[in-house]
């Protein structure tokens, strides 16, 4: 890949860099991240056509999605990280497990949503009974 810019795919990988390497069986799933250089290139990814890039796979896109709930999230930014996951949801439902039970969590402990909660936390058992590799991967987070 030829670095610019402009170019979206260059903008998630260097989100991922910014995020670091995940620690699967520790209390923080990325210990040594920088957050906010992560939603930075995250961000920019997304504005500049990173869902158009990825057309072959959406694995990039939704990742990204992903990664920005997660980091605002660890920056203690719950509306934002919601808003990410709300839309990780809505465009790639195969790949909500998690992002459904940090919003509940989130409508539950913060926003006093408590009928949202539950709602949004319906399909979570399908999902994960359903057995992707996505949501295995993820379990241990």
């Amino acid at each position: 890949m030829k670095f610019s810019w402009k170019n979206p795919l260059a903008h998630f990988m260097l989100g991922k860099i910014a995020l670091g390497i995940p620690d699967l069986l520790g209390d923080t799933y990325y210990p040594n991240a920088d957050y906010k250089e992560a939603i930075s290139h995250q961000e920019k990814a997304i504005k500049l056509g990173l869902l158009k890039a990825a057309l072959r796979s959406s694995f990039a896109h939704a990742q990204a999605l992903d990664d920005l709930g997660l980091s605002y999230w660890y920056l203690g930014d719950y509306d934002k990280s919601v808003g990410y996951y709300l839309e990780l949801i809505r465009l790639y439902p195969e790949r909500s497990f998690w992002p459904r039970f940090l919003v509940a969590e989130h409508y539950f402990e913060r926003a006093d949503k408590p009928a949202e909660a539950l709602e949004i936390l319906k399909p979570a058992p399908d999902l994960e009974q359903a057995g992707s590799d996505y949501n295995k991967q993820r379990l241990y987070r």
